[in-house]
């Protein structure tokens, strides 16, 4: 249970998600982000605990200046394989150079398209994407307040938190990255 929610805009990238652990029927408050910044790379994972716990602990990212995101994915995909986790597949969420990606299979990946407001051109575009099983609600918030002028962590908060009105295994505190 979680939810993960990234926003492009303006050559910056945020992913933020919630802090909900499910073991089972009982859902706990967890230290440990679903989060991860390094080396130039920003993501988040909703999946397994376990599948993200490997991937955020053990990936070698490639060279940020290079900007294979698709060799980002098979890494995390391959690392899964190698912990005997192959039938584990996270949903990320990726952050690099301003631009938004996500994946959920080692060649099942896409750059999230720039939005452009239908009722007002805005100077920058944004982007914005959600996984877990809040998603379909963070997303509605999004699309709702698209032509805001509410801040990157503004809009991510919202839709966190519409998000935990609807699913129980959604809860704060909030975390998030940035780049």
């Amino acid at each position: 249970m979680t939810c993960v929610v990234g926003i492009a805009e303006a050559g910056r990238v945020w992913i933020a998600a919630d802090s909900c652990l499910a073991v089972g029927d009982a859902e706990y408050e967890s230290a440990s982000p679903k989060v991860t910044q390094r080396d130039g790379w920003v993501w988040g994972m909703a999946g397994t605990w376990k599948a993200i716990v490997v991937i955020r602990d053990g990936l070698d990212v490639p060279p940020a200046d290079v900007g294979d995101v698709g060799e980002f994915v098979w890494r995390a995909f391959s690392l899964l394989k190698a912990n005997g986790l192959e039938d584990e597949s996270p949903d990320l969420l990726i952050g690099l150079h301003g631009r938004l990606y996500a994946a959920s299979e080692p060649h099942d990946w896409h750059c999230v398209p720039e939005w452009q407001s239908g009722r007002r051109r805005r100077r920058v575009p944004r982007s914005w994407h959600a996984v877990g099983c809040g998603a379909p609600y963070a997303l509605g918030c999004l699309d709702g307040i698209a032509d805001s002028d509410l801040t990157p962590e503004q809009r991510y908060t919202e839709a966190l938190t519409v998000a935990s009105r609807r699913v129980s295994g959604v809860r704060q505190p909030w975390r998030h990255v940035e780049a």
